[in-house]
């Protein structure tokens, strides 16, 4: 194996031309590690928090997507009842004590180790004024820690079906100066009456969006997924109006990843070679595994850690 980058202090993401991403040192292939409850984890455990970002950071990952919001529906003090899925592991405005003071920490401690963040609201509901949430989010970020930020994780089945109400949403941060790239939410793809990918990219990221979001396909066999990755941006599925995007929860192993087919194919090199599909189609991504979900064992326990940014460093 060859070796792993070598950690760097990126700069901030942004488009050449519309049809790649750069930062003030060149062009880059932006790829990320999913830790989706990694900020619920650091404002409760903070050492736990750091070893994993240490861990990101040596395996040569330009950062991670984590979800600034967890809940169970409309925010209360009370949080999430026993049974529900993100039971103590809520995290919000309404429901972190101190919760912008943990914002600024955990963007220091990513910039600390030259990590960067993909910002998703894991649930809107958590948020009670969004543009006031938007603006306090870009004060946090004049520094920089975020390279996109999304309206929400999967929006169109968890809380906002409104296009329109995202876009508005997310444009409260641009118009406060937050300079990150911008996402709604991934487009719904897949489903016996299902648009074609491309007008659901297009429905989901109506302006301000400079990417479209997609949680890449999980049927079919390693090769139908890097297909798929491919050709979201060439046409494979349709013409896209925004020939750019990430690739935010692709195919991944691990128990808590669901509706995947043929799982278990997906070793180091399928899941590299379907990080290189996704470059190749334009698309920044995003290393996805049950982990990536809820850590538990630690993100270095799945298949694909190691071997991603490993290939993407060689591409």
């Amino acid at each position: 194996p060859w070796p792993a980058p070598a950690p760097s202090a990126p700069a901030v993401l942004h488009l050449v031309d519309g049809t790649a991403f750069a930062d003030d040192g060149g062009l880059v292939l932006p790829t990320y590690a999913h830790a989706g409850d990694l900020f619920s984890v650091f404002v409760r455990d903070r050492a736990r928090a750091e070893r994993e970002l240490d861990a990101v950071a040596a395996a040569g990952y330009r950062g991670l997507r984590v979800w600034l919001t967890l809940g169970c529906g409309e925010a209360t003090a009370a949080g999430c009842r026993p049974g529900d899925y993100w039971y103590r592991r809520e995290v919000g405005p309404d429901v972190t004590a101190g919760y912008w003071e943990q914002m600024e920490a955990f963007r220091d401690a990513l910039l600390a180790r030259g990590l960067r963040l993909v910002g998703s609201q894991g649930d809107i509901l958590q948020i009670r004024d969004r543009r006031a949430y938007m603006a306090q989010l870009a004060a946090v970020d004049a520094v920089s820690f975020l390279d996109v930020i999304d309206g929400q994780n999967e929006a169109w089945q968890n809380g906002e079906p409104d296009p329109a109400r995202l876009a508005d949403f997310v444009g409260a941060y641009a118009a406060a100066g937050g300079r990150a790239l911008k996402t709604l939410t991934d487009a719904p793809l897949y489903g016996p009456d299902a648009p074609p990918p491309a007008q659901q990219f297009d429905r989901w990221s109506i302006p301000p969006a400079d990417l479209f979001d997609v949680h890449g396909f999980r049927g079919g066999h390693s090769w139908d997924k890097r297909r798929h990755y491919w050709g979201y941006s060439y046409c494979g599925h349709g013409c896209p109006r925004l020939k750019v995007g990430i690739n935010s929860e692709p195919a991944g192993a691990g128990a808590r990843v669901t509706a995947i087919e043929h799982q278990d194919e997906l070793d180091d090199e399928a899941l590299a070679l379907m990080a290189l599909a996704s470059h190749l189609g334009r698309q920044a991504y995003v290393w996805f595994s049950g982990e990536g979900v809820i850590l538990d064992r630690g993100l270095e326990s799945e298949p694909g850690f190691a071997a991603v940014p490993r290939a993407v460093a060689r591409l």
